[in-house]
């Protein structure tokens, strides 16, 4: 099973992130965690969550940029790896130069996550149905 852990905040509506800052969206750190089968395979106390967010939000979306919620997509052109397969999730963040901080490689029988800040090396393969959930419920976590 994949779960996650993060400080509760209220939700960022469309309404409020209009008149954040970029700056004040990436400085949005909070506690994060992700546990596999209840074993703790990524903590990080400041984690940008937006960030995270905005970037699962894209993958999810396949590059289509409608209802950009958090309207920063454009500042991850970069860091969208074009060469690699299409399907993948790999998060890069902009505030540390070791990347990936969360990855989901497609493979024949699932996904395997990595992390270059992981505690233990998974061996688990996880379905499409559990990678998308996993993804999406960090999304509703932090946006209506």
């Amino acid at each position: 099973m994949l779960t996650f852990e993060t400080e509760t905040r209220p939700k960022i509506t469309a309404l409020d992130l209009e008149k954040m800052h970029l700056i004040d969206v990436l400085e949005d750190c909070r506690e994060f965690k992700i546990l596999v089968d209840g074993e703790i395979f990524f903590s990080e106390p400041y984690y940008l969550i937006l960030e995270m967010a905005q970037y699962s939000q894209e993958w999810l979306k396949k590059g289509k940029r409608k209802n950009d919620i958090f309207g920063i997509a454009k500042y991850y052109e970069r860091w969208l790896k074009k060469d690699e397969r299409k399907n993948n999730f790999i998060y890069n963040t902009i505030d540390n130069d070791e990347n990936p901080l969360l990855a989901f490689y497609e493979q024949e029988d699932g996904w395997k996550i990595e992390s270059v800040w992981q505690e233990f090396e998974c061996t688990k393969v996880f379905s499409t149905e559990e990678v998308e959930d996993f993804i999406k419920n960090i999304i509703s976590h932090v946006a209506i």
